[in-house]
């Protein structure tokens, strides 16, 4: 993977969300490193990020969650849409 769309981040900013929420507000490390990037990739409208620019952590934890789009189950709300697909 070289690089990571703005909504491929936030699918997987949500997949650890979900994983492992915040407690009492607080962002476990994973959660704050992939909320940073995404802050920075709003901070300077990039649509996708090259990975290679990134430190070896950031890019280590971006893997670590980031599940392929083919590999997505889809999970359908109550409106009938796919968090996960969009």
């Amino acid at each position: 993977m070289s690089t990571i769309s703005i909504m491929e981040l936030e699918a997987t900013i949500n997949r650890c969300a979900k994983a492992r929420p915040p407690i009492n507000y607080v962002l476990g490390p994973d959660l704050r490193t992939l909320a940073e990037v995404y802050g920075e990739m709003i901070y300077r409208h990039l649509a996708v990020l090259e990975l290679a620019g990134q430190p070896p952590k950031c890019r280590e934890v971006i893997e670590r969650w980031y599940q392929p789009k083919e590999d997505r189950a889809c999970q359908l709300d109550d409106k009938g849409d796919c968090d996960a697909c969009q």
